[in-house]
């Protein structure tokens, strides 16, 4: 169910969101630049702010900032899942910190009514040279690499179905907590985050970007989503930013149910 996008009404929260978030990686590399390393909770927080700017961005098409961000996601991803030993620690704050200039120098450039044309490639190539170092260390200690951190380029917003024995049905809802600002946004977050393991999806209210009246449905009712996948709720929970949600249900459907559609679905309780 495609609809038109739409960024208006969007911007302020984009750029209030994102100075937030970068105030809070500057408050961690503050605390951590002359420690030793930075610990479990400090590289989750780091690749959790550098996710939601990844996702942000891309959602408002500021192409640089998207393919910067996740860049150091990427470096903090393979920290987090590697554990590796001797990470040059004062090299990696210095990483960070550029990364952090870069982009709050974009946003004083969207504030002040200009495009957002700074020039990524020196500092992605930076990343990308320190990411290749890291994973040769990591395999020098014997760590197995995981997995590559996945990203689809923004597109205008649609799944076409496909069909597969295998799939896996969900009616998921996510309830924000009252005082949650621009739900509709969030809500949109969340169906671009599902992207990446959906075979189909259906979401109610539909018209969440182009309408911002939306957002006071999605906050009395909560965000309704139907999604095929071959995907589990561990994984589904995981994608979705939960940072204002104070309730998020996922439960597992039946095909004949899926196929009813949100309309019929919305408010039915399902049997298990």
């Amino acid at each position: 169910m495609a609809e038109e996008f739409n960024t208006d009404g969007m911007l302020d929260m984009f750029l209030f969101e994102s100075s937030q978030l970068l105030e809070k990686l500057e408050g961690i590399i503050l605390e951590k630049q002359d420690a030793e390393c930075f610990d479990d909770s400090d590289i989750n927080e780091i690749f959790r702010i550098m996710h939601t700017i990844k996702g942000s961005s891309g959602i408002m098409l500021f192409e640089n900032i998207t393919k910067v961000a996740h860049k150091l996601e990427d470096v903090f991803y393979y920290l987090r899942e590697s554990h590796p030993e001797n990470v040059p620690h004062l090299e990696l704050v210095q990483k960070v910190l550029a990364v952090s200039d870069f982009v709050n120098a974009e946003m004083e450039k969207i504030r002040d009514g200009n495009k957002s044309d700074g020039d990524e490639k020196e500092i992605v190539a930076d990343l990308d040279a320190f990411l290749k170092q890291l994973k040769g260390e990591i395999k020098e200690q014997g760590i197995k690499l995981p997995r590559e951190n996945k990203h689809e380029e923004p597109t205008q917003f649609y799944i076409a179905p496909v069909a597969s024995p295998d799939s896996l049905f969900y009616r998921i809802v996510i309830h924000y907590r009252n005082d949650t600002q621009m739900s509709n946004i969030r809500a949109y977050s969340a169906t671009y985050a599902l992207k990446e393991i959906a075979e189909d999806l259906l979401y109610s209210p539909e018209d969440i970007i182009s309408n911002e009246e939306s957002s006071e449905v999605i906050l009395s009712e909560g965000f309704y989503m139907l999604l095929q996948t071959k995907n589990s709720k561990e994984d589904i929970l995981a994608l979705i930013d939960s940072v204002e949600a104070e309730k998020i249900d996922i439960d597992q459907i039946t095909a004949e149910q899926f196929g009813k559609g949100l309309a019929e679905i919305n408010h039915e309780p399902i049997m298990p």
